[in-house]
């Protein structure tokens, strides 16, 4: 006998019935699973068996399914992390699956009670469930609650995020609960660790600009001394000799201070605390600005310069001038830096006009070293030149095209730049400018325009811990005729605006003893309208991004930065005082000295004591000149019969270190008659061709005296 059918008889001979669940084959040869029960029968006669299947292939494969389910359900919670629960709320008894034993580091059982769970919960964070569970309502029967617990063997932190309902009886008491709870240990502990790490950054970052306020108070407060007393002694009638010295002294004060002030730009760029204006300008004006002190670099270096500007640009755009400016400036500064000869170009082009704005392509060209292909991309990063002799032969920093990149990127701008070695290169770019006008923008240049009185008799006090700024300040109050007084900190200052009544208060930000937003909050604290309203202005060299704002909420009426002209100082002040009119008539920027026409005339010996017998730099000199005389006949017939006041004004001031370097008259005289006539009410079209006629001859005349001069010195070196 087989032994599966020995197995069988024994049983049947024991129990009298044996019941098995097997695949069995029908007798068409259809293999099944079948139920199979066999019961042993005894008669008189004989023994014999009595048999039944039922056939169970759909419970069968409906059983294998459940079973599958089973395991991919605990495999998926185990990858997951997340185990279900079910607790009796009145016995707290329950169940849980196999994954949150797991989870709490306990042995499996069929029952478990609630609270074997909840003794490993911070004992805070009890209360936190607690709460959760007691906060569901019959309408209202789910919750979520993140808790810490701690595992029962290593006694390892555990993080929990539970998802729960509630069942309620008729009566509405809660009596059962069921869920989910994820181990999100790992979450949190990253997240533990980036909130470190974001702490430890933004201390990083705090500390970063502490050291360039530092730096920028330390760096430009020195510089402000330099610019202001180069001012002040350039306006004090110095030799011809002294004045170039002075000029280059003013330009490299300046080169100093425009290094200054990229790397704090960039700086505030990065923290996305840049702010754009939107206010009415002249493009054709701001390219003039911007060009004019560069066409004089052009001019030494010999190179072709020009600049045009599509008449279909509408005469007034809106926008950020400034911002607008400086990439300009960055781009066609560059083009003269690294063009040896040649030319630089700039265009401006109406590239799509709408109702309500206006998209501008702008172009800077050269013909200079250009970029190697591999360089491109490169140029735009931060302390980046396209060679490694560059910053050694050209100078400069490497920040201006980073600046220049991310200036535009903030006004959804791209720069493209297209380049061969050898043979120049091109900048191109495409901003939208609003058609709708803004109000203008109050600067020095228009205050001045608007014939704003003087400050005479004003009292004002500063306070500022640096004596060479208060001997700069000192000067240049002088000559506004205004009563100033100084102290050296917040608590003197303090105390002195308790003893005597001041029009105004200059506050320095850094200082010892007490800083200048203390020393604003305690003066506007004190009893009295007149602390209340007494005008404060803040004047620091930190360039921190969120200073003005500080100084705002401090209490102070207005924020100027360190080093300033004092256009822009007299600015913020008469924006700031109470009582300031305008006189019935403009006051000139410049003294009509002259009334009739002075011959045009120069001293040629300071060029040639200039270049000590130089042949070549003597011939350099003398074109540079001779291209300036061309040029300001250009510029001072747009700028006059355009009636622009403020560009003529921009030339007089441009022209007088090189004029008074050679000596030169009659072109100055001309051009502040001009100036005269435009301050009329309605100059005559006639008037103004005359004077532009008249400086026309003089320069002319000029360029032949030179021509002639040249002759001997291109004989001999020949």
């Amino acid at each position: 006998m087989p032994r599966e059918n020995q197995a069988l008889y024994q049983s049947l001979q024991k129990l009298g019935t044996w019941v098995d669940e097997r695949e069995l084959v029908s007798l068409k040869g259809r293999s099944f699973w079948g139920d199979l029960g066999i019961t042993l029968l005894h008669t008189q006669e004989r023994t014999f068996y009595l048999a039944r299947i039922t056939d169970i292939t759909g419970k069968r494969a409906a059983k294998e399914r459940l079973q599958k389910s089973e395991l991919a359900l605990r495999e998926a919670q185990r990858m997951a992390h997340v185990g279900n629960y079910e607790f009796d709320l009145e016995t707290s008894k329950g169940v849980v699956s196999e994954e949150v034993f797991r989870i709490f580091e306990l042995p499996e059982a069929p029952e478990v009670l609630l609270s074997q769970f909840m003794d490993r919960l911070e004992p805070g964070h009890k209360e936190l469930l607690k709460e959760a569970i007691r906060s569901t309502t019959p309408d209202r029967h789910h919750f979520q609650v993140e808790y810490q617990a701690w595992r029962t063997d290593s006694g390892a932190p555990l993080y929990l995020q539970s998802y729960g309902k509630v069942f309620f009886n008729k009566q509405g008491k809660p009596v059962r609960v069921v869920g989910t709870t994820q181990d999100v240990t790992e979450r949190k502990l990253r997240e533990i660790e980036l909130i470190k790490a974001k702490g430890l950054a933004e201390q990083a970052s705090v500390a970063k600009e502490q050291f360039l306020s530092t730096m920028s108070h330390e760096i430009r407060t020195p510089i402000n001394a330099i610019l202001g007393l180069s001012h002040y002694l350039q306006e004090d009638n110095p030799r011809p000799d002294q004045a170039e010295n002075l000029r280059v002294l003013h330009i490299a004060a300046e080169n100093l201070l425009s290094l200054i002030n990229d790397i704090l730009d960039l700086n505030k760029i990065e923290a996305g605390k840049i702010i754009f204006e939107e206010i009415e300008f002249s493009l054709t004006e701001l390219l003039d600005r911007i060009v004019q002190p560069l066409h004089y670099l052009a001019c030494e270096k010999s190179l072709s310069f020009s600049h045009h500007i599509d008449p279909q640009i509408p005469a007034t755009l809106a926008g950020d001038p400034v911002r607008l400016g400086q990439v300009l400036n960055n781009l066609i500064s560059n083009a003269i830096k690294f063009t040896e000869e040649g030319r630089v170009n700039i265009e401006a082009s109406l590239n799509r006009a709408e109702a309500d704005f206006v998209e501008v392509n702008f172009l800077v060209e050269d013909s200079g070293i250009g970029i190697p292909e591999n360089k491109l991309e490169t140029i735009f990063d931060s302390f980046t030149q396209a060679s490694s002799d560059t910053t050694r032969k050209y100078g400069g920093t490497g920040l201006g095209l980073t600046i220049t990149r991310r200036l535009l990127e903030i006004q959804n701008s791209i720069i493209y730049v297209t380049s061969r070695e050898g043979t120049g290169s091109k900048f191109s770019f495409t901003l939208r400018f609003s058609k709708n006008t803004a109000a203008p923008k109050i600067t020095a240049n228009t205050l001045a325009d608007a014939g704003i009185q003087p400050l005479r008799g004003r009292k004002v006090l500063m306070v500022e811990d640096n004596d060479i700024n208060r001997l700069v300040a000192s000067r240049i109050f002088g000559q506004w005729e205004i009563d100033l007084e100084s102290v050296t900190n917040g608590e003197e200052a303090i105390t002195k605006v308790q003893q005597t009544q001041y029009d105004l208060v200059l506050m320095d930000l850094q200082m010892p003893v007490m800083d200048g937003f203390e020393a604003a909050r305690r003066i506007r604290r004190l009893n009295g309208n007149y602390f209340r309203k007494l005008p404060i202005i803040a004047i620091t060299a930190s360039m921190l991004t969120d200073m003005e704002e500080k100084a705002k909420r401090s209490g102070m009426n207005g924020y100027i930065t360190k080093p300033f002209q004092p256009d822009d100082l007299y600015a913020a002040m008469v924006q700031v005082l109470p009582g300031i009119t305008a006189p019935a008539a403009a006051q000139p920027l410049l003294t009509d000295t002259t009334t009739e026409p002075t011959p045009a005339r120069l001293n040629y010996r300071k060029i040639v004591g200039l270049t000590s017998g130089n042949e070549e730099f003597q011939q350099l000199l003398t074109r540079s000149y001779m291209r300036l005389f061309e040029q300001l006949r250009t510029d001072y017939r747009r700028a006059l019969l355009h009636r622009n006041t403020e560009q003529v004004k921009f030339i007089a001031n441009y022209i007088d270190p090189p004029f008074t370097f050679l000596e030169v008259t009659g072109l100055k005289e001309e051009i502040l008659r001009g100036l005269t006539l435009l301050q009329k009410r309605n100059p005559s079209e006639q008037a103004l061709r005359q004077s532009v006629d008249r400086l026309n001859q003089g320069c002319s005349a000029l360029i032949a005296e030179l021509e002639e001069k040249m002759q001997p010195v291109t004989g001999m070196a020949g």
